[in-house]
């Protein structure tokens, strides 16, 4: 029972990163109005460093919500116990809270061409965390659904078929 609380907190916090993503990096405000999005003081400056700050945000945010997604399955399917899954929370947690905080307000002082790199690389991360979680996600549904694999010819004996075959038909 521990283990489907500790899982759906990790949901959770995965929901509020996924929320924050979407506030921040594409529902925000546009520049003047300044209500809805980052709010840092190198932020409001200008509409490049609103928006540039913004997406990164909600980048980072996504990031940390597929890792938390993730990290919910791994405590669910592996049965973690108890306490190595609350420390390994607020241990995320606490990176996730620091990135998306100050990852953003670090770039808002970097050059527009520092910037732009760090989105597309932040964005290839996100994509690559998401790919990786599916195929393990996959994985393990394939290996917990297999009935039995135990059941299944090894290398060797397939490669003892083989050399018996070859040899009858030589003869």
């Amino acid at each position: 029972m521990a283990t489907v609380i500790m899982a759906l907190l990790y949901v959770l916090e995965g929901a509020i990163l996924t929320v924050t993503a979407v506030v921040t990096g594409i529902k925000h405000s546009e520049f003047p109005d300044v209500r809805v999005g980052y709010h840092v003081r190198d932020a409001v400056e200008s509409k490049e460093k609103w928006n540039d700050a913004n997406v990164i945000a909600g980048l980072v945010s996504g990031v940390f919500a597929v890792i938390f997604f993730a990290a919910a399955i791994l405590v669910y399917w592996n049965r973690i116990d108890t306490d190595r899954s609350i420390a390994l929370f607020f241990i995320l947690s606490a990176i996730s809270i620091g990135s998306v905080l100050l990852i953003p307000t670090y770039l808002l002082k970097a050059s527009a061409w520092l910037r732009k790199k760090a989105k597309t690389v932040i964005r290839n991360i996100l994509i690559v965390i998401f790919v990786v979680a599916a195929a393990w996600i996959g994985w393990l549904c394939a290996y917990y659904n297999t009935k039995n694999a135990d059941n299944l010819p090894s290398l060797e004996n397939l490669q003892m078929e083989q050399m018996e075959k070859s040899k009858r038909l030589n003869l």
